[in-house]
């Protein structure tokens, strides 16, 4: 998937060492679980060699997990949610909720009286472990609980980001990237690589269902909305340092900033 996770060219590669990169083939599912274990590794591997590990990414969630840590929720049981979905089909979502009132009362604070998805797995977690989800969820320990973490947001004007998503994605479809969808959908994809944005809309342009020129701006139009909404959840998170980037601004003047900043 070089073209469409915009990898870096192999030269650059080889002078400034990256990890993380070509290590999961497309056919294999990947979770947040897993990228924060072996984000661990690498990062322990950088910092034996006395050097500073730079992580460099768009994905909230992943973020998230590997600065604050993700819960231990205890493994899945078939049989416990099969139940607790019968329960909710016979006596209504109303009696989960009541019986989740009694087992973790933190819980319900956060969770709908109608989020049936929730509600079942907040029941089927103390089901499983005998200990309520929302316990479970403060015994979570990441980066920020054992190094002095440094955590920076890149924010453009609006319009030169989508002028730049626009550049983008005329880029990816003159470096063939018809031919790269092409190659992958003639695998069976995990569904972690096939939500990949530029899968489903030249999957649709090649079956048919709409022309070349469509199958782009179904692209354009969905880069620009997963934008929005990283800038949405980023927001939220108060511990970063927002570095405002002009259209025209050489990054290394950013790279002076920051480092300006780490002291």
């Amino acid at each position: 998937m070089d073209i469409l996770t915009d990898k870096l060219p192999k030269a650059i590669r080889r002078k400034f060492p990256y990890h993380l990169i070509d290590m999961v083939e497309p056919r294999k599912e990947y979770n947040v679980a897993n990228f924060c274990k072996a984000a661990g590794r690498a990062i322990d591997k950088i910092l034996k060699k006395k050097k500073l590990p730079v992580v460099i990414g768009g994905t909230g969630l992943y973020v998230n997990a590997l600065l604050y840590g993700i819960f231990q929720e205890g493994p899945k049981n078939k049989k416990v949610r099969a139940k607790l979905e019968a329960q909710a089909r016979d006596k209504g979502i109303s009696f989960l909720y009541e019986r989740l009132k009694e087992v973790d009362p933190e819980a319900v604070r956060r969770i709908k009286e109608n989020d049936i998805r929730r509600i079942i797995r907040a029941l089927e977690v103390y089901e499983v472990t005998k200990q309520p989800i929302s316990l479970l969820q403060k015994n979570k320990q990441g980066l920020v609980d054992d190094y002095h973490v440094y955590l920076f947001g890149l924010r453009r004007d609006r319009k030169d980001l989508y002028e730049r998503i626009e550049r983008r994605m005329d880029f990816m479809l003159n470096a063939s990237l018809l031919n790269e969808v092409k190659s992958l959908l003639k695998k069976k994809l995990s569904e972690t690589a096939y939500f990949c944005i530029g899968i489903r809309e030249i999957e649709g342009f090649l079956k048919g269902q709409y022309d070349l020129e469509e199958a782009i701006r179904l692209m354009k139009r969905n880069s620009r909305h997963f934008a929005k909404r990283q800038m949405t959840w980023f927001n939220k998170n108060k511990d970063i340092t927002w570095i405002d980037v002009g259209p025209q601004e050489d990054m290394s003047n950013v790279a002076r900033k920051i480092c300006k900043i780490i002291g």
